[in-house]
């Protein structure tokens, strides 16, 4: 059974999956030789248990599970069958908080992971603004976010924290773009936007509804309809306007 890693942690939900089968137990959910040494060398067998579930769901999702997870039976099973040791069917997290902060230090070392830190922040602040760039809508963002953060080896902070986090820049970023434009366009230009934009009881679309759809076919009356309207916003001077610097040039 193939594994794709991408389509898990976008559908975010699944993280931790109530009723595992056989087969995702199997690919998703099993440990490597080289964990065992890492593992081992933990004294109690409930650290071993944690710390093992913890390598397995930041590998598959990048999440540091929270103390409050609920995690199956099935997992807690094989889990334990796979470390050689026999618990209930509990999640058993240390109950110092020191002891959980020095063990997930330690275990993001090991298997090469880091936190969400200022820096992750910048990079990815630096990443969304240039996706409003080129013009990328809000959910295609996220996804993409989600995708360069998994791939950075880096966790996640949290489901609600990191789409607030992706949200806010994107927003940040598209109003950056609006107002950049807004000063380039001449106060001319400006007034006859107002104009055309203008509606009525009569006239309930403006100009600009007949722009937001491609022709459906290259009829003569469709190409001759679309020139008309480009040679109209011509007159206004829009051809004139550079969005060099604002907007992506492959746009």
């Amino acid at each position: 059974m193939s594994f794709d890693i991408h389509t898990h942690f976008i559908h975010f939900r699944r993280i931790l999956p109530e009723e595992p089968t056989r087969e995702e137990l199997v690919s998703e959910w099993a440990l490597r030789d080289e964990d065992y040494p890492f593992l081992q060398v933990l004294k109690r067998d409930n650290t071993k248990q944690y710390a093992a579930i913890q390598i397995l769901s930041i590998r598959r999702t990048g999440t540091w599970l929270k103390n409050e997870s609920r995690i199956s039976p099935e997992i807690l099973v094989w889990v334990n069958q796979q470390l050689g040791i026999t618990l209930e069917l509990s999640w058993s997290p240390p109950e110092r908080e020191h002891t959980s902060a020095d063990l997930k230090k330690s275990l993001l070392k090991y298997i090469g992971w880091s936190e969400f830190d200022d820096e992750t922040k910048r990079i990815l602040k630096d990443w969304i603004e240039n996706q409003a760039k080129y013009g990328k809508a809000r959910s295609e963002v996220l996804n993409g976010a989600k995708e360069k953060v998994f791939d950075s080896k880096t966790i996640f902070p949290g489901l609600g924290e990191f789409d607030k986090f992706v949200g806010s820049e994107f927003q940040h970023a598209e109003v950056n773009i609006f107002k950049k434009i807004c000063e380039i366009i001449p106060e001319k230009l400006r007034d006859s936007f107002a104009s055309i934009l203008e509606t009525n009881s009569e006239k309930k679309n403006s100009l600009f509804e007949d722009l937001k759809e491609q022709p459906p076919s290259a009829k003569c009356a469709n190409i001759l309809r679309w020139l008309k309207q480009e040679k109209y916003l011509s007159n206004l001077g829009i051809k004139e306007i550079s969005f060099k610097n604002i907007l992506s040039n492959k746009l």
